[in-house]
């Protein structure tokens, strides 16, 4: 009994099945390690520790490089602080990011820092790209499709592109 009675549906299939792992192996060779990754991993830990977030702070570089979550667990007597802080990060990108961290968990206080690129509008692809990093399903998607411009969208789609530029 013959599964494909066309052979030209089966040597479609093979050939999407064989750029699918192509995109694979080029993206796990050609991505370097992130703070996306690291953020990631920390908020992965927080939520398998069952940690009571009490602070949350997101915006631009200001935030991610002035507030040190640390300081704020020791001097205020909090247990968790994350500063979800990112280079660049627009309004839109810190919007999204906290909608993904308070369903995760229920700060007592949220910091917003509002930069003069945030005011304006300014449009920076790699900025929006690191918050896409930080993201996951629905959330990430509806990001994508409401902050990003359509001739960006390769970057988020193709990883190998994305990173084209790591073959040297």
């Amino acid at each position: 009994m013959q599964i494909f009675k066309n052979k030209k549906i089966l040597n479609i299939i093979t050939f999407i099945c064989i750029l699918l792992i192509g995109e694979f192996v080029l993206t796990i060779t050609l991505e370097p390690t992130s703070y996306a990754n690291y953020f990631n991993h920390d908020i992965k830990v927080i939520e398998e520790t069952d940690a009571d977030v009490n602070m949350i702070f997101v915006g631009a570089s200001r935030v991610y490089r002035s507030f040190v979550p640390g300081i704020f667990e020791e001097k205020l007597g909090m247990d968790t602080v994350i500063n979800a802080g990112s280079s660049s990060q627009s309004i839109s990108g810190s919007y999204y990011q906290l909608k993904e961290l308070l369903n995760k968990f229920e700060p007592s206080y949220v910091v917003l820092g509002v930069t003069g690129d945030a005011l304006w509008g300014e449009y920076y692809t790699q900025a929006n790209l690191i918050v896409s990093d930080r993201l996951h399903g629905y959330n990430r998607l509806s990001y994508v499709f409401d902050v990003f411009k359509p001739e960006d969208y390769p970057y988020f789609f193709l990883n190998s592109y994305r990173f084209r530029n790591n073959l040297s």
